[in-house]
């Protein structure tokens, strides 16, 4: 247990150090504070790549990031447990990269989306890989390497 903790303040301090604090992140909220977005201030357009779809399947897309969100809290409240195996089907069953999921990666008609959709799914299979190992040093960081995924993400695309 002793090295969980360990592991998730190292992979906090590194989010913490390399990542716009959540002051920052704030804006990132729909409908709050136009023009602003992670690391830009209170100035300045948001100069992130828009995704253009029908309301509805933005609406699908938000709340699909919302249970991908769901579903690493769920992993990590396993991996707190010493439930390795739990936390590895979450991660593979509700973040792995299925056929539906690439399909869905695709449907927003920008293909770097696309690309690092696929990219997110691919690397919760890996994490779960590793996570199934029972290292929690090694699963922490393959957890952030997910994370990561999202990060660089929603650095590059906005949804409105």
């Amino acid at each position: 247990m002793n090295k969980l903790i360990i592991a998730f303040a190292l992979v906090g301090a590194a989010i913490f150090v390399s990542k716009p604090s959540g002051a920052q992140m704030m804006p990132m909220h729909d409908g709050m504070h136009d023009g602003m977005h992670m690391g830009q201030g209170a100035s300045g357009p948001d100069e992130r790549v828009k995704l253009d779809a029908p309301p509805m399947m933005k609406t699908h897309l938000k709340q699909n990031m919302r249970e991908h969100l769901k579903a690493v809290n769920e992993t990590l409240r396993e991996m707190g447990k010493g439930d390795y195996k739990a936390a590895s089907k979450i991660l593979r069953e509700k973040l792995g990269l299925t056929e539906q999921m690439k399909k869905m990666c695709g449907m927003m008609g920008n293909d770097t989306y696309r690309q690092m959709g696929i990219a997110f799914h691919e690397s919760a299979d890996k994490a779960a890989g590793v996570v199934a190992g029972g290292d929690a040093i090694k699963s922490a960081a393959a957890i952030s390497s997910v994370l990561e995924k999202c990060v660089t993400c929603h650095e590059a695309f906005r949804v409105e």
